[in-house]
């Protein structure tokens, strides 16, 4: 069997794709990587803020404190905690949602398909 016989230009062309393969390749593990530890940051923060809101409710709802004004968990005024809270849900979804997005196009763009 004889060898295929390159010409220097067509190594050049080869080591050029294969460079800009390799870099393709990077460029996809890095932005698993941020998703994966976006991801995870997203989930540490739902869960921290579930275990103090859930430690803040418990001080609130003993006995003699009070418990019916659980929207003021955050704030003074009952209405005004049960909007902060709201707002704090929506920040929330939105996140979440984005991130998502986010996922869904880089596995897209990683399979080699069009569109978002």
């Amino acid at each position: 069997m004889q060898s295929e016989l390159r010409t220097p230009e067509e190594r050049i062309r080869a080591m050029h794709s294969r460079a800009a393969e390799i870099g393709k390749q990077q460029e996809v593990r890095r932005a698993r990587v941020i998703s994966a530890i976006a991801a995870g940051a997203s989930f540490a923060a739902v869960i921290i803020m579930a275990i103090a809101v859930s430690g803040v409710s418990g001080i609130i709802s003993e006995p003699g404190n009070g418990g019916d004004f659980t929207g003021s968990i955050l704030s003074g005024s009952p209405a005004l905690g049960y909007i902060v809270v709201g707002i704090v849900a929506f920040m929330l979804g939105a996140a979440v949602t984005a991130l998502g997005i986010r996922i869904n196009r880089l596995n897209k763009e990683s399979s080699g398909e069009d569109g978002l």
